[in-house]
């Protein structure tokens, strides 16, 4: 009997759900584990960094790949690869030779493998979906993230707590194993968009050439891929900040509990996103997005509001959640599918492009400027606290408030008639 059917896009987006789930364990662990033992942010920001770093190295290598190659099979290829590292660390766990470099080895591995990942999928969306549904499907598969973000960290925590890493690194590999056993029993129906056919294949440098023509002609997305080289790297500089900010004063389950909030926050606002589907301009969620991220972070690192951040993050969930599928939405539809590939990986490699960077200057910064700020006014301590989490409380605060400047940017430069139209 034949097993093999059309792949349908929620189907997908539920695929992508469960390695997201698997990630939020992975990483949830590694953070933990990693400020356990070394109990320095330092640290933390070597850990940060890796992510963006691999993203800026391999992105553009990904992003020719899977415009020359079977999506499919490189989405299996990145989940069995991660399959085998994740295997590889739970030995070395459990035989007691797992040490810090060893978790950033892992942390680098899956990296690389996320990269091929989110660039396949991103390309294979819009290949297999409607036009008018691909709002609907990118915050599908948002809501999905957003419900791997929730019970990620509560479960890692929980977990973490009485059993340690190696039940968090056995569930990630069990959901590559699902990721890949839904893909081998799948076709893909890429019907949906015959009137844009791929041309022949050309040089690699052609390609290229091919991508940056396209884009150079479209002033508002070079705006939108400008604008979020520093939302990404604010939202980069958060991710590394939240576990040293909570774990300085809390425990590992409430670091839980404040991370399952952040993924808490994206899956309701993925739930509102289906319903408005395409009644609303992307371009105004967007925009509207970056204000709310923005007033949000200012609240999340001030002290009044340190003991409750459940209550916060959720909001910085939603923001994120919409922000993503909104851009998402808008460059799926205004990309051509023969180089979809190719301009997601130059949009990654330019989003991450400042982030390790920043990053890196995360650290000095709170140590040799901000907390000596708040030792001399005590005012500021009354806002944000002292020592570590007040330093890095008041990081994130002028995070926010940065971003309220961007959002008033993008709000006056950002503009095309097709998107006031709602066109895509």
């Amino acid at each position: 009997m034949k097993l093999y059917r059309y792949l349908p896009p929620m189907l997908f987006a539920c695929v992508l759900g469960i390695n997201n789930l698997g990630s939020s364990l992975t990483t949830f662990g590694l953070a933990a584990w990693i400020f356990e033992v070394t109990g320095s942010y330092a640290a933390m920001t070597l850990l940060g960094i890796i992510t963006p770093l691999t993203v800026v190295l391999v992105s553009p290598v990904a992003g020719l790949v899977v415009d020359r190659y079977n999506k499919k099979w490189i989405l299996i290829a990145a989940d069995s690869f991660s399959l085998i590292s994740i295997l590889i660390s739970l030995s070395l766990y459990l035989n007691d030779v797992f040490s810090t470099p060893l978790a950033m080895a892992l942390a680098w591995s899956l990296s690389i493998c996320n990269e091929f990942r989110f660039t396949a999928s991103s390309a294979l969306i819009p290949s297999i979906t409607a036009k008018e549904n691909l709002l609907r499907v990118n915050s599908v598969q948002q809501s999905f993230r957003g419900s791997a973000l929730m019970l990620g960290p509560i479960l890692g925590a929980v977990s973490f707590s009485y059993l340690g890493l190696s039940l968090l690194l056995a569930i990630d590999a069990l959901t590559f194993v699902i990721s890949a056993g839904i893909l081998l029993s799948f076709s893909l129906n890429l019907t949906l968009n015959t009137s844009r056919i791929p041309p022949p294949r050309s040089s690699l440098l052609s390609e290229i050439q091919q991508a940056l023509q396209w884009l150079s002609k479209r002033r508002y997305l070079i705006i939108l891929l400008v604008a979020f080289m520093p939302i990404n790297a604010v939202l980069s500089v958060f991710t590394v900040a939240l576990s040293p900010y909570v774990l300085a004063a809390g425990s590992s389950l409430d670091l839980g509990i404040v991370s399952g909030a952040v993924g808490a926050g994206m899956l309701l606002s993925s739930f509102f996103l289906r319903k408005i589907k395409s009644s609303v301009d992307p371009a105004h969620i967007l925009i509207t997005s970056i204000f709310i991220l923005g007033l949000s972070l200012i609240a999340v690192g001030m002290v009044t509001f340190r003991t409750h951040l459940w209550v916060l993050t959720p909001v910085v969930g939603a923001s994120v959640a919409a922000l993503v599928s909104a851009n998402q939405t808008i460059w799926h539809a205004q990309t051509p599918l023969e180089i979809q590939g190719k301009i997601i990986a130059l949009r990654s490699m330019t989003m991450y492009f400042v982030a390790p960077v920043s990053i890196l200057f995360s650290e000095p910064l709170v140590t040799h400027l901000l907390r000596p700020f708040l030792t001399h006014y005590p005012s500021a301590i009354e806002l944000w606290g002292s020592n570590l989490p007040g330093s890095l409380g008041l990081m994130i605060s002028i995070m926010g408030v940065f971003l309220v400047i961007l959002g008033v940017y993008v709000a006056t430069r950002f503009h095309h008639p097709a998107l006031a139209r709602n066109d895509i």
